[in-house]
């Protein structure tokens, strides 16, 4: 299994237990002043900045082997393609909108709420560049997604923001493989810093409010049948 560095380290239960207990109010998240009632701006402290700088060091130290090519995998385009593929080898069978249609339909449900908080929180807090803006010589782990992503888009990650909302879903519905749905979900975030192309606290940020989007996911009738389903369907397969 891959390492996972010491400082980047936070406890899956943790912020499991966030994600499912976080008050319903204020969580809505329908448009950009919401977002920013729970979610702060981007580091300005210096000690903060200094961590997020000391990251992408440690980062770039990281961009071999076996965690290259995840992380260069990570880095391609939010879709539920990409979490399928990810998400087939951890669960143990394929993935995808045929062979699970009711797992699929999670998915997708999970990332349009996702995609959804993300543009309303990016909306709010553009304007910060991304580490690799600030360093210029950094080819990051993929130059071709590099050069196609908006420089002043970095707060927080959006693809943290859909892979930590994904997997909150998956690990509930799945419960049984929910350590090893959360880890993958856990590493995809991570390699976004690692890739350099996002600051480490655009990461948290991003799990902070994957967590929110989650629990207010949680309280709809229909979300609930889509787990139920899902759920119902992966234990069929077995």
């Amino acid at each position: 299994m891959i390492s996972r560095p010491v400082f980047a380290t936070v406890t899956i239960a943790s912020l499991f237990a966030a994600a499912v207990t976080l008050p319903m109010s204020g969580c809505a998240m329908t448009d950009a002043l919401e977002v920013s009632a729970f979610l702060p701006p981007p580091p300005v402290v210096e000690s903060a900045v200094d961590a997020d700088e000391t990251a992408w060091l440690r980062g770039k130290e990281l961009r071999e082997g076996e965690r290259l090519q995840e992380a260069s995998f990570d880095s391609q385009k939010v879709s539920a393609r990409w979490i399928e593929a990810m998400m087939t080898p951890v669960l143990g069978r394929e993935i995808n909108k045929t062979a699970t249609p009711a797992l699929h339909a999670l998915i997708k449900s999970s990332l349009k709420a996702a995609k959804h908080v993300s543009r309303g929180a990016k909306g709010r807090f553009y304007g910060r560049l991304r580490p690799f803006a600030v360093h210029p010589e950094d080819e990051t782990c993929n130059r071709e997604v590099r050069d196609d992503l908006n420089a002043k888009a970095s707060y927080p990650s959006g693809h943290t923001t859909a892979v930590w909302t994904v997997g909150l879903a998956l690990s509930a519905a799945i419960p049984e493989k929910a350590g090893a749905i959360l880890d993958r979900a856990y590493r995809a975030g991570d390699n976004r810093w690692i890739c350099g192309h996002h600051w480490k606290s655009d990461v948290d940020a991003g799990r902070a409010l994957a967590s929110a989007t989650y629990a207010k996911l949680s309280a709809d009738p229909d979300f609930q049948a889509k787990l139920r389903a899902a759920r119902e369907e992966f234990a069929q397969s077995n």
